[in-house]
């Protein structure tokens, strides 16, 4: 009996189950739900074998099912958690991990991995290098899973943080999966022409495009699957990402209830002494120092600088005034007088210069004898220059083009 003839008992197959679950975007817990109920009818149907290693080998129908796992795992990441779940967010992404690599895993079973880049492109099978990452972000987990067993013992201990993802790999991906997303968006505009020129009496042999009907829906499932593989690679370490840091967040939440439940009941603290009853240390006239330390982007060095902040702390943002009003005041006029002055000065050596004969006449000096022979000499000058530079002599691109234009 085959995946897509078996039936709920509203006489519902399971893969329209399947797709049904896989669509629907609005409601992630009732997705999870429907999700988990396939698992165990897709699991008694056998339909996928531990020792099968070619894709060949096995149904259209069980293409669609390899995904469930990792359709699961983004059903369960996109599940909303209110702040105080914290662990229940961290138990849906531990378990959407085992999803991912359990789906990752069976892909790595089968064989024939592409070799050309068009095929590593639109390939459902895992390359040499996503193997490798498989690999990475399987060791990742097991660290993580090994260090949330060994804090329950421990006051606090920093989780270990996933390494930060590959720019080339980042973009490999980007390119994969948008491959295989204008694929299967061909491949469905063809299913839509073939149901829209047959009709409903049209059988898995009729030919149309190049495709009968089985072999257009198996590429639809190959392609779909080579979209999940990039996707849960890609989500695997996403998630591997934000353990650590859910983790740190609990770990915060539970030092600061420890520290509340001692206040509010009046625990010791771990010495032995009451806090309340601790006396407190004698205020000291050293300033309070704040201590700023950066790395410089260029050569690497570390700089420390200290800032004084105790005498700023009761102080506006802003600058505050050093002078009243009249004060400003006063000193503008002093100001003004003195570029005046110095203005006049300026005016008054400008005149006993020499320049040309017509600025001689707009100052009215044409009778000072001194000046007239020296703008004389500056007139002569300036008509030879004009000679030896006649107007236009400057422009080089002067005779390129047509001149009628």
């Amino acid at each position: 009996m085959s995946g897509s003839n078996s039936s709920d008992n509203a006489g519902e197959s399971l893969m329209d189950r399947f797709h049904r679950a896989v669509a629907n975007d609005t409601n992630n817990e009732s997705c999870v739900a429907m999700l988990e109920e396939l698992q165990q009818p897709i699991a008694s149907l056998s339909l996928i074998s531990s020792n099968d290693n070619d894709l060949n080998d096995l149904s259209t129908s069980a293409l669609y099912f390899i995904t469930l796992e990792h359709y699961l795992a983004i059903k369960l990441i996109n599940l909303t958690t209110p702040n105080d779940r914290l662990d229940q967010r961290r138990r849906n992404l531990q378990r959407a991990c085992d999803l991912f690599a359990a789906f990752l895993q069976r892909l790595g079973q089968f064989d024939k991995e592409p070799t050309s880049n068009d095929d590593q492109r639109l390939s459902c099978l895992l390359t040499k290098d996503e193997r490798k990452q498989y690999d990475d972000l399987l060791e990742l987990q097991s660290m993580l899973t090994a260090e949330d067993a060994s804090s329950s013992s421990s006051s606090f201990m920093r989780p270990t943080m996933a390494p930060p993802v590959n720019r080339d790999v980042k973009i490999a991906r980007f390119k994969q999966r948008q491959a295989a997303e204008k694929e299967r968006q061909r491949l469905q505009a063809l299913q839509q022409r073939r149901n829209r020129l047959l009709g409903n009496n049209q059988t898995d042999s009729d030919e149309l495009d190049g495709f009968d009907g089985e072999s257009l829906r198996r590429q639809l499932a190959l392609t779909s699957l080579a979209i999940c593989k990039v996707e849960a690679l890609e989500e695997y370490g996403s998630v591997l990402r934000e353990i650590p840091m859910i983790t740190m967040m609990l770990q915060s939440q539970a030092q600061q209830g420890d520290v509340l439940s001692s206040s509010r009941y009046g625990t010791t603290s771990h010495n032995g002494v009451d806090p309340r009853t601790r006396p407190r240390p004698p205020p000291s006239d050293k300033p309070l120092e704040l201590t700023h330390i950066t790395q410089d982007s260029t050569t690497g060095e570390l700089q420390i600088r200290r800032e004084q902040i105790q005498s700023q702390v009761f102080r506006p943002g802003w600058n505050q005034p050093t002078m009243s009003l009249e004060e400003l005041a006063e000193r503008e006029m002093n100001d003004a007088k003195e570029r005046h002055e110095r203005q006049l000065q300026a005016e008054e050596a400008q005149k006993g210069q020499p320049r040309r004969y017509e600025f001689l006449k707009k100052d009215g000096l044409e009778d000072d004898a001194d000046l007239v022979d020296a703008s004389a000499e500056l007139d002569r000058k300036w008509d030879d220059w004009k000679d030896e530079n006649p107007r236009g002599s400057g422009n080089k691109r002067g005779d390129v083009g047509d001149r009628n234009f």
